[in-house]
């Protein structure tokens, strides 16, 4: 079974924001109508306004001023740490489902995002283990583990399924084969028109209805999400186990726009040396980190023969695997290159 596991890096070739651009927007916040540039802040005011009047205890600054002192990286950490008050962490929750609702939405219902991008790292897989071979996905599919909050991948594959394919069925089917688990929870899917949503993001054409309309998929979006923190305990957490079975199931592991996290690192693998013991094919995406950081993950994820490889011998051939910079698409084309025949 091939296992992909996506970070944000995946769904930011597809203009969603990374866990360090969601962290910038959330600081960024501004519930001042004078200050706002577009329809989309317009309507992110209301709702934080909307929020608050129903929620007395939410305050925008004291959480923006709270969360930049703290010093984490990530808006998971800091709603994850034990020191939270449930109520910041539903206002956390809350802002971060306000900012992806919309920005999940714009892709969506725009097709410029998906025809100017150059990292159409999706479009390749499907093309390369769906089109040509689809009776061997639906009997044996592939399976991804996914640390996002939006459903991009699971509705580009319903998409594909159904408008390629004809297949009938889809969203049932992805379901009932459990191809694609969120780690942190997902987000529903928006009711929406295309044309409808992007009028709605006119300043001139605010309406009410439209306001109550979001507001209530971002609350229903903000109660899906969650943290995983403390007992990671997978006889304990159900969740974990199922996530653990699937890696242990897999034959070849692919990690795309992934941070290595450490704490998502144990969710996945447990320990560093229960990973080594593994001679599994693993595979990751390196844009955007650190030369340090590469080599450690080539130590540790490559398969067995290819660490000893790395401690007896630091060739040109090893040098280039560590500095390669890959986003999703190169690296797909150079670990799953398309055949020149069918298979």
């Amino acid at each position: 079974m091939n296992l992909f596991i996506l970070g944000a890096g995946s769904s930011a070739s597809y203009g969603l924001p990374t866990g360090v651009e969601l962290k910038n927007k959330i600081l960024s916040l501004d519930i001042n109508e004078t200050n706002h540039t577009s329809g989309k802040d317009f309507y992110i005011s209301k709702l934080i306004e909307k929020y608050n009047k129903e929620n007395s205890f939410a305050n925008l600054k004291k959480f923006q001023d709270d969360f930049r002192l703290a010093g984490s990286s990530t808006i998971d950490t800091f709603l994850s740490s034990d020191f939270r008050s449930i109520h910041e962490v539903e206002f956390g929750k809350f802002l971060i489902s306000t900012i992806l609702y919309f920005e999940e939405n714009k892709f969506i219902y725009n097709n410029a995002t998906t025809q100017n991008n150059q990292d159409n790292w999706i479009e390749y897989l499907f093309s390369r283990l769906i089109s040509y071979n689809l009776e061997g996905f639906t009997s044996s599919p592939f399976k991804v583990i996914s640390f996002n909050y939006d459903n991009l991948f699971r509705k580009k594959l319903e998409n594909h399924l159904e408008l390629e394919h004809g297949f009938q069925g889809a969203k049932n089917f992805i379901s009932h084969k459990n191809i694609i688990n969120h780690v942190y929870g997902n987000f529903t899917f928006s009711n929406y028109q295309k044309q409808d949503f992007l009028n709605d993001l006119s300043m001139q054409l605010f309406r009410v209805d439209k306001l109550e309309l979001f507001y209530k998929q971002i609350i229903q979006n903000a109660s899906r999400v969650s943290f995983i923190r403390g007992n990671i305990n997978p006889d304990d957490n159900p969740k974990i186990k199922s996530i653990r079975e699937m890696i242990d199931k897999a034959s070849r592991i692919y990690i795309l726009g992934y941070g290595f996290d450490r704490f998502n690192n144990q969710i996945l693998f447990d320990n560093e040396v229960k990973v080594k013991n593994k001679s599994k094919f693993v595979e990751f995406t390196t844009y955007g980190l650190s030369l340090p950081m590469k080599y450690e993950l080539n130590k540790v994820f490559r398969p067995i023969k290819m660490q000893e490889e790395l401690k007896t011998q630091f060739d040109e051939r090893n040098q280039e695997k560590i500095n390669r910079n890959e986003k999703c698409l190169e690296f797909l084309a150079r670990v799953l290159p398309p055949p020149l025949f069918p298979e």
